[in-house]
């Protein structure tokens, strides 16, 4: 006869760190623009006048810039971004508004929205370089600063997409047609994360109870 043997404390230690988990982090998007736009598209899966060029204050990095001006959106995250699941979304972007010949002060039109397809010419505008044109579906975004410096920005975008029951969205960027010229207009690092629920206590336990079997029938052959 087999005699089981006592559980380990390691394994005991595991299985309470079960009960202990919190929410997790996800990232559901990222780019820095560092290799091209090939997660990027245009309206309707078109063209796009996003382009990259060297920093314009000398980092080295490249950042995103436009040759056209826009109103629905001028590029696009090329795949829809899945936001089922999450408790909350926020979308991270490096902003740079540097002056040129014609900028409007305090407008130089730099928008950073949301859509649902990319068909989509309305959606939500979540930050932008006039308070007044960044909102839709509900939501009222964030102004960004046209100084010459770059700015980090974070916008929690979890209300919209929870009173809209969006289960997935497209990040769109422009350089606004009523915001003066192109040229003045830089983006950086943009990224969408999350944050998805711990586990229930039900899901723990079965869990736990699944991992605390496999542990027995590999130290006794029972089962």
């Amino acid at each position: 006869m087999k005699i089981l043997k006592p559980l380990s404390a390691t394994f005991v230690l595991s299985f309470g760190i079960l009960f202990s988990t919190h929410a997790q982090n996800m990232v559901l998007f990222t780019d820095g623009f560092e290799t091209g736009l090939s997660q990027w598209t245009g309206f309707n899966g078109g063209s796009t006048s996003g382009f990259l060029v060297s920093d314009p204050l000398g980092s080295g990095s490249q950042v995103l810039s436009f040759n056209s001006l826009g109103y629905n959106g001028d590029i696009f995250t090329f795949s829809p971004i899945s936001v089922s699941g999450t408790t909350s979304v926020k979308v991270r972007f490096d902003y740079l508004g540097k002056a040129v010949a014609g900028s409007i002060t305090d407008n130089f039109g730099g928008f950073v929205g949301l859509a649902t397809s990319l068909t989509e010419a309305n959606g939500a505008w979540i930050a932008g370089t006039l308070q007044s044109a960044v909102n839709g579906a509900g939501f009222e975004g964030i102004h960004i600063l046209d100084d010459g410096n770059w700015h980090s920005y974070e916008v929690d975008i979890t209300s919209v997409i929870q009173n809209n029951s969006w289960s997935s969205i497209y990040v769109k960027l422009e350089d606004w047609g009523d915001g003066g010229p192109v040229g003045d207009v830089f983006f950086d690092n943009v990224s969408v994360v999350a944050t998805v629920p711990e586990p229930s206590a039900y899901t723990l336990l079965i869990g736990g109870g699944l991992a605390l079997l496999a542990r027995l029938k590999k130290r006794t052959g029972y089962l």
